[in-house]
Formats: structure tokens, sequence, C-alpha cells
């Protein structure tokens, strides 16, 4: 198999399939807990341990993957994370009880969250400007229909097979995504750094917060994300004990605002691929998820009882973070060449912190309904939102661009 093109679209392919393992681990998991809990002998809702020590090793591991990325290459940390994430699987799938499964499913989130500063780190060596916007946009697209398809890809499995059958699957993909990346994956990391120590690894973590094009892309990426991610909390309760939709309907409403955010990126890619600016892209962006939030203001605050008008002013929020995401990454990671997998491992460490305070504060409303809660929480994320893509044309303005050169972090 020849390596292939960064250009080419099964290149965009493969790194998607390695970003989905995250949603993969997550989704086809869930239709399996019930059954999972009975032959471990416990009680079903411990099982919501399983998915919370898989999102701890998720979030921290990028913190170490992005810098070693950068001092051992791209390709090597993938292949590693890969190989991880496949037999902590079938440690999964062997697992007789519930401290053995948690152990598993942490290493399991380890090697899933591993790869998405590594991929990022790929994108920003290939490409700028425009193009890195476009790719970005069309990889996001990409991954988003593992969070669609998986869920119903484990319930079919689990009609038909035993819990631990999910988890072996689970296996077999990360094996075969790993012999593909193998074969037709070429380093792209150009200039490795010489060491890597506590010290560095700090000084890179300071560095980047020290760049204003890398804090302002972050904040606009993580209050974004922080927002879908307030719907994603609030959603059970508003379409099914307010709104009154039974679980398949709930299925298909959730499956249309996922469906958004897959238009928004898609809808990024094209545009970005026709050189139309960042910056008017994150203001559309913007004007999306505003209208989005003041739309769900508007059904709290009359009470609305029809789903409709949630469910259009959700789909604009999140057709606003496929808009948003690939231009504000770009811009965040366009001063870091060397340092790329550094940066983008911050990035995703605060990404994963702001969708968590979304949800504790989601929660944490809730005695005020689960539509009030989830535009409370909405309305800031935006604003903080907004805030960020007025700080990006601030430095526009003067002169800090997305074709700015790259800057050391020591």
């Amino acid at each position: 198999m020849k390596a292939i093109d960064p250009h080419a679209r099964a290149f965009i392919i493969l790194l998607a399939a390695v970003s989905a393992l995250g949603a993969l681990g997550i989704d086809m998991a869930l239709p399996a807990n019930g059954s999972t809990a009975f032959a471990l002998g416990i009680a079903p809702e411990t099982m919501a341990w399983s998915l919370s020590v898989f999102l701890a090793g998720f979030a921290t591991a990028p913190l170490l993957a992005g810098p070693l990325c950068d001092r051992y290459g791209r390709k090597p940390v993938l292949l590693v994370s890969l190989l991880l994430f496949s037999v902590a699987s079938l440690g999964c799938a062997g697992s007789d009880s519930l401290g053995t499964l948690l152990a598993w499913r942490l290493l399991q989130g380890i090697g899933g969250g591993a790869g998405r500063p590594v991929i990022l780190a790929i994108m920003r060596d290939c490409f700028e400007g425009s193009a890195a916007r476009s790719k970005l946009s069309f990889m996001a697209a990409l991954g988003m229909l593992a969070p669609l398809l998986a869920p119903s890809l484990g319930s079919l499995l689990i009609g038909v097979a035993r819990w631990q059958m999910l988890y072996v699957l689970l296996a077999v993909y990360g094996v075969v995504v790993g012999l593909l990346l193998a074969r037709g994956f070429t380093e792209t990391l150009a200039s490795p750094l010489p060491q890597l120590g506590v010290k560095r690894l700090l000084g890179g973590y300071a560095g980047a917060l020290r760049e204003p094009l890398f804090v302002a892309g972050t904040l606009v990426t993580s209050a974004s994300f922080a927002s879908i991610f307030a719907y994603v909390g609030a959603a059970p309760s508003l379409f099914i004990d307010e709104l009154g939709l039974t679980p398949q309907q709930f299925g298909l409403a959730f499956g249309a605002c996922s469906a958004g955010l897959i238009v928004g990126a898609v809808g990024n890619g094209k545009l970005s691929a026709r050189h139309v600016d960042a910056h008017t892209l994150l203001l559309a962006g913007a004007g999306l998820a505003v209208t989005g939030c003041a739309g769900l203001a508007l059904c709290a605050l009359f009470a609305a009882e029809s789903i409709w008008p949630w469910l259009a002013s959700i789909i604009a929020l999140t057709m606003s973070g496929g808009l948003v995401s690939g231009n504000a990454t770009q811009l965040a990671l366009q001063p870091f060449r060397q340092h790329a997998g550094t940066a983008s491992a911050l990035m995703s460490a605060l990404q994963m912190a702001g969708a968590s305070l979304a949800g504790a504060l989601v929660a944490g409303f809730a005695a005020l309904g689960s539509g009030p809660s989830m535009v409370i929480v909405c309305a800031a994320c935006q604003a903080f939102m907004v805030g960020g893509i007025v700080w990006l044309r601030a430095q526009a303005a003067q002169g800090r661009t997305a074709n700015a050169p790259a800057e050391p972090l020591h």
C-alpha cells in the first residue's frame, strides 16, 4: 500500500476514522449497559461509572499525547494510542467484575483521547489558511457520523450477540485503522523537539497561553463546544419528560440536531475551499448561534409545548458549532508548527473542561426546568464565543493574521 497523499480524500477519511474512537467508545457501549450490569451482578445505575472513567481518560490523554507527538512524531503516538484502545477494548470484553471493567475503560479512554491533538497537529503540518479550514471541517463532518450511527449499531449488535461483542468490535476497529495508518501514513513532523521534560512541557503550555491568537481561538471553540454540551445535557429531560416525546421520537430529534453539526461543518468546508474569509464565516456562525439562543429563550419564556420551535432553535445552534469550529481551530493553531501537538493538546483539554462545566451548570440550574437551564448556560457560552470572535478580529486588525509566522514557545 502506497503512502496516502495528504491532499487525497482518503487521507481525511483516515484521520476522521481515528477521531471517531471517542464517539464509538462512548455511544456503542451505551445500549449494552443493562446487559453488562446483569452479567457482572451489579445495579444498572452503577454502570454510569463506566462512562465517567472513559471520559476521564479521554480528557486527560491529550495533555501528554500532544507533547509526545512533538518529540517523537505523529505516527508513533497514533499507532500506540490505537494499540492501547484495541487492547483495552479486549480487556473490557474479558472483564468479570466492575473494578476490572472500569480499569480497562480508563485505558480505553486514554487510547481514544490521545489521537485528537495528534490529528490537529497533522492538519497544521500539512495545511494552512483556507485549505486547513476546509480540511478540518470535512474531517469533522465525517467524524460526526460516528455519534449518529454508533448507538444504532450498538443496539443492533446487542440484539443478536452478547455484550462482550461490542468491545470486540471496537478492538477490531482499532486494529484495522492502525494497520491502514501504519501502511498509508507518512510522518508529517518535519523537526521533532530535541528533548521533552517537565520544564519544557510546562513551558510549552505557558507559551501557548501567551499567544493571543491561540487563546482567542480556543475561547471560541470551547464556548461553542460547551453550548452544544449544554443542549445534550438538557435534551433527554426536555424532549421526553417535558415535551412528551417517546424514546424513538427522541432519537429522531436528537439525530436531526446532530445533523445540524454536519451541515454546518460541510458548509464551512465548501465555503473555505472557495477562500471565503475565516472571520466572515466566524461572524456567520456567531449570528446562527445568537439566533438559536434567542429562539430557545423565547421557547422557554412562553413555555412552548411544540417540539418544532425548540428543534429549529437547537439546529441553528448546532449548525453554528459546525461552522465555527474549523475556522477558530485553524486560527488558534496557525502560530505553531514545531509545537502544534502541545498547542492542540491544551486546546482539547480546555474544550473538555468547558463541556464538563456546561453540563454541571445545566444540572445545577435543573430546578428552573430543562429549557431555562439550557438557555442560561447557552447564553453565557455565546457571550464568551462572541467575545472570542471580537478578539480574533482585533488581532487581525493589528496584523496578527492566520498566516502570521510561527513563534517559538520557549
